[in-house]
Order: structure tokens, then sequence, then C-alpha cells
């Protein structure tokens, strides 16, 4: 199954796996595909995506244009961080990732954490 936004910047990809309720599960942020092919409980991270936590600073609802505010805003505030990180697939493991929603969007950003360097993605 694929759910993905009309610009196809984000989009949730859920693959049935052998075995009981096991599914690949990956997401598309910024149109890149992050996760890998490990099987995860479905149910976790749909009930995670059906509950995001609401913002309300206007500068979390523009990351595109405020990115430098936005990520020392979600890594600073300890409440703010907790409700906004998702990590709820192992597939998803290499990547810390925010999600929430602030005025009438959803917003997910990831960075990959690599040896050298990390590469931010946003999808709005």
């Amino acid at each position: 199954m694929r759910f993905v936004t009309d610009d196809g910047r984000f989009c949730v990809l859920v693959t049935p796996l052998p075995g009981h309720d096991m599914f690949r599960f990956q997401l598309v942020i910024g149109g890149q595909a992050i996760g890998d092919t490990e099987p995860c409980i479905l149910g976790s991270a749909m009930r995670k995506l059906r509950n995001l936590t609401e913002l309300a600073d206007p500068r979390s609802g523009s990351p595109a244009e405020h990115l430098t505010e936005v990520m020392p805003l979600l890594r600073s505030d300890q409440e703010v961080h907790d409700a906004s990180t998702w990590s709820h697939a192992e597939s998803l493991d290499p990547w810390l990732i925010n999600a929430y929603t602030c005025q009438g969007n959803a917003v997910f950003l990831a960075i990959h954490h690599q040896a050298d360097a990390d590469s931010a993605l946003i999808s709005r």
C-alpha cells in the first residue's frame, strides 16, 4: 500500500511480509525513501501517525523557511522533543524523525546520522 501526498514529497509505504502481522514500513520524506526492509508490527507505527502532536510555535509550521530555528526548538525543549520524536519502526532506526502538526499541516523532518555528516529531509 502507498499513501502519498499530491506533490509526492511525502509517502507512507506499507508492504505485507510473511509472518504474523509483519510488514515493511518505509517513509518518503522530501522525495527520498527512508527505512529498510526489516519487518515491523504495523499497529504502533500507524497509531503514532494518527496521533501526531500539535505544536503551536509558528516557526514549527514552516520548517523549510525556518529550519535553523525549528531544529533547535525541537532539540532544546524536552517536552516538544519527546512529543515530536517519531521512533516506532526499527527500519527507521538510523534516522532521527520529528513528526507533528502545526497550523493544519502535518510536518515531518528527518535527519540521517552518518559518520561524516547529517542529511536533513523535510516534508510538509
